[in-house]
């Protein structure tokens, strides 16, 4: 019931945004955009030189372009055309909503080890926390109410989650079985589809990439026996997974092509700021992102504090450690690439909720979990004084970001 209620109230929320300026460029298309849709892997970029707008962003350009090239004149069987727009607009934000909702609570029951039945659970925990607008627009936020925005930014990230599902479920349960072939090569198309949704996805696929070969070398170091010849030790890495490693490697390459692509789009020329200049606006980014108490992320990093004490308490050291210290890393790692994107006028502080997003996920599937555990882990007074705590946080999230944007006045 409460997620209904969450989700309806999410759907007025929708509903009272308007459309952004990029739109009409990017869906009828004006001739700024033509390029990238008729290159979609960038070759007159990476071949010939050629600087144009948009050059890995094809995903996003492309999926915008055709959606809302359709599902309006479907809508038009009910509505006025002004009105199959918007309405356009409240469908595909619901379904990102509910995309957010369902993987995220995915993961967390997963690393739980709860049935899939209990996905309730999650969704119960998570739903508090899955902000629509973000406080002032600025911080953090899971749909943008700009639509072009939430296609850009919120959608890519769900595929990711999406994506790494499935290798997530195999690297917990340490499964070597591979996909079969009718699998493996549909997913490592998918895989190279999702790096040309722009600026979230790449960097993220290469950082995931990277700690999975950061794990398999300290996994290697362990071996009591291990043959240090290059040969020896790719094998003995290849063979600790297989499934694994084709798409750390496919990952590395998809990703830094997409960002070489990227390094030709003539947007990034907007912003002048030398890459000096960025490092030295990232931490006020990263404080107003993650430190600010009027702002919704300082209070995530109050809730992820609190829940990785109570679990080193209760389950100990090894259980929380290793969790901990890749979230830790990975945002730590997240936020000094970011300045390497270069930078735009509207994000003065380099961080902003677009560019926060899979911190900002990653956080709450720590959270969703981690509190899951703690609800079947807590019993009398102090159960109620976390509930009563989470409840707190929780409602200070809907009082501060889920009121209606706009009214009808």
């Amino acid at each position: 019931m409460v997620i209904l209620i969450d989700l309806m109230h999410s759907r007025l929320q929708y509903s009272k945004t308007p459309l952004d300026g990029d739109l009409p460029a990017i869906v009828m298309p004006d001739n700024s955009y033509k390029t990238v849709l008729e290159d979609p892997i960038g070759y007159q970029a990476i071949f010939k030189g050629k600087k144009y707008a948009a050059t890995n962003r094809f995903t996003a350009h492309y999926i915008t372009y055709l959606y809302f090239n359709n599902v309006p004149i479907w809508f038009q069987n009910f509505l006025n055309p002004i009105e199959s727009i918007y309405a356009s607009i409240v469908f595909i934000k619901i379904l990102m909503h509910l995309g957010f909702l369902i993987m995220i609570s995915l993961y967390a029951i997963v690393i739980a080890k709860l049935e899939i039945n209990r996905l309730w659970i999650g969704m119960f925990v998570l739903t508090p926390f899955l902000i629509v607008s973000g406080n002032y627009g600025t911080t953090i936020s899971f749909i943008d109410p700009s639509i072009t925005y939430a296609i850009f930014y919120t959608l890519p990230v769900i595929a990711l989650l999406i994506f790494y599902f499935p290798l997530f479920k195999i690297f917990i349960s340490s499964n070597k079985k591979p996909f079969s072939g009718w699998v493996l090569i549909p997913w490592l198309i998918f895989q190279f589809i999702i790096v040309f949704f722009g600026p979230l996805t790449a960097p993220t696929i290469i950082l995931i990439s990277l700690f999975y070969l950061l794990y398999c070398s300290i996994n290697f170091l362990k071996l009591k026996e291990k043959s240090l010849k290059l040969r020896n030790v790719i094998n003995t890495f290849i063979s600790s997974n297989p499934i694994l490693f084709i798409f750390t490697f496919s990952g590395l390459f998809f990703g830094f092509y997409s960002i070489c692509l990227g390094n030709f789009n003539i947007e990034n020329d907007w912003c002048q700021k030398t890459l000096f200049e960025r490092y030295c606006d990232l931490p006020k980014g990263i404080i107003k992102t993650f430190f600010d108490f009027s702002k919704g992320g300082a209070w995530l990093i109050t809730l992820f504090l609190i829940n990785t004490l109570l679990l080193y308490y209760y389950e100990g050291k090894t259980k929380i450690y290793y969790s901990t210290l890749f979230l830790i890393l990975f945002l730590l790692a997240y936020s000094l690439l970011v300045p390497f994107g270069g930078c735009r006028s509207y994000r003065p502080f380099i961080l902003r909720n677009d560019v926060s997003l899979p911190m900002i996920t990653l956080l709450l599937i720590f959270i969703t979990q981690t509190t899951i555990r703690i609800f079947y882990l807590l019993k009398g007074r102090i159960f109620l004084f976390y509930l009563t705590f989470f409840v707190f946080i929780g409602i200070k999230f809907i009082d501060e970001d889920k009121l209606p944007l706009y009214t009808n006045d």
